[in-house]
This record gives C-alpha cells, sequence and structure tokens, in this order.
C-alpha cells in the first residue's frame, strides 16, 4: 500500500513546521544524521479513514488527518 501527503496536507504541514523550528533542537542537519530522518510519517488506516501524524525527532508531533470522513 502507497501513502502519500496531498497538497491539502502541504499547508498545515508547513505552518506547524515553521513555528515548531523556532523552538525544536534538531534544526541543524548535523543532528539528524546522515540521511536525514528528522521526521517520522505515520499512516494508520482505519475503516473511516487514514489517521496521518508527522513525529519530530525531538518528540513533538502534529495531527494532519483530515476528519471529514
Amino acid at each position: 500500500m502507497t501513502f502519500h501527503l496531498d497538497d491539502s496536507l502541504h499547508s498545515p504541514f508547513a505552518q506547524w513546521l515553521a513555528e515548531h523550528d523556532k523552538t525544536c533542537i534538531l534544526t541543524d542537519a548535523a543532528r539528524c544524521g546522515a540521511i536525514g530522518g528528522r521526521f517520522t510519517y505515520c499512516f494508520c488506516p482505519n475503516s473511516l479513514g487514514t489517521v496521518l501524524t508527522v513525529k519530530c525527532g525531538c518528540g513533538a508531533e502534529v495531527d494532519l488527518t483530515d476528519y471529514d470522513w
């Protein structure tokens, strides 16, 4: 199964990221590892739709789920 962020989710994620980068301790690329890995994208399908959360390596996360199922 393939998951993706559709265009409607890019703006909310970008807004969250802009605010989060002000306080995140991992904004320096050297702290994110050789190949990145700062964010974990969690797609959890269920019978109503797909729950989407994005978690930063520092522990902060944002719920990008569209609950208009």
